[in-house]
């Protein structure tokens, strides 16, 4: 066996101190073995109509169920293990139902970020890389990918934040078995707006828009990876759209009833009451 140089021992030593007291990751991508964990449902709504009916597809096959080969080149990933590391310091207790659910949901999390991108974006991503490296051999480059890893023993990626997100969706809807998009993105909004008013606040992750202002955020829901999950997260579970309805004459004719009480009812005197009155009826008769 040959010998282990100064230099890739000290390299070895620096990837190491990155993960504290646990040894980096060695292994390779398997993307047919990463699939959904047992123990909780997750909607997959495939393709939908502007009604949000469902729309049959027999090509969506494996879609949102199975990683990709390539996925990793894309999207930064670690497994559950690493994420439980990162987020508790320690290894998952197996007789803990909450690791469990952390498991659960990390897996979850991460092939939603995968399939932020469509099959066949991925897979020219993947041959367009092993080009690259075919060109680097060639010229005697060497290898031309970046380190994929390890990662730090923190949460980076903001995996506890997507966590939530995920167990919103969850939660029981109006117009449908869960709540929609709509509703239960405004965690992800919640969770920048907390960020963004605490003491790290004013970081210099990213930069954000809002309303014509730019300001440099370190909120994790502005971060790459947390944007790939939040666009796989819609992809997957879908919106329903509800479009707005016309009114009938005889709807119409019923407010103007009640607009016409109203009015019989307010005093003369109360002039900023009828003015109100009356732009709602004017602003019904000429809309409608």
């Amino acid at each position: 066996m040959a010998s282990t140089s100064q230099e890739e021992r000290g390299s070895s030593a620096k990837f190491f101190s990155k993960r504290g007291r646990f040894e980096p990751c060695r292994s390779c991508w398997r993307p047919k073995c990463f699939v959904p964990l047992e123990g909780t449902e997750f909607p997959i709504k495939g393709f939908v109509d502007e009604d949000g009916k469902e729309l049959n597809d027999s090509s969506l096959g494996e879609c949102f169920k199975v990683g990709r080969h390539g996925e990793h080149l894309m999207v930064p990933f670690q497994c559950e293990l690493f994420h439980i590391r990162n987020i508790m310091g320690r290894n998952p207790w197996n007789v803990t139902r909450k690791d469990e659910m952390v498991r659960i949901f990390a897996r979850r999390t991460s092939l939603d970020a995968f399939w932020s991108r469509e099959p066949p974006t991925v897979a020219k991503n993947l041959r367009e890389c092993i080009r690259t490296q075919n060109s680097a051999v060639k010229f005697g480059f060497g290898c031309v990918v970046p380190p994929m890893g390890p990662f730090p023993l923190d949460d980076v990626t903001g995996m506890t934040d997507a966590v939530s997100v995920l167990d919103r969706s969850l939660d029981k809807g109006i117009y449908g078995e869960q709540v929609q998009w709509e509703t239960f993105r405004k965690t992800m909004s919640a969770v920048t707006n907390v960020s963004q008013a605490g003491v790290y606040g004013m970081g210099d992750s990213v930069g954000s828009y809002e309303r014509k202002k730019i300001w440099i955020s370190s909120s994790v829901s502005h971060k790459f990876w947390f944007g790939r999950f939040m666009e796989g997260l819609h992809k997957r579970v879908g919106e329903i759209r509800k479009q707005d309805k016309h009114l009938t004459i005889e709807v119409l004719v019923a407010i103007r009833d009640l607009l016409e009480v109203r009015w019989s009812r307010t005093s003369s005197e109360d002039k900023q009451t009828r003015i109100k009155l009356a732009e709602t009826d004017a602003w019904f008769i000429v809309d409608f």
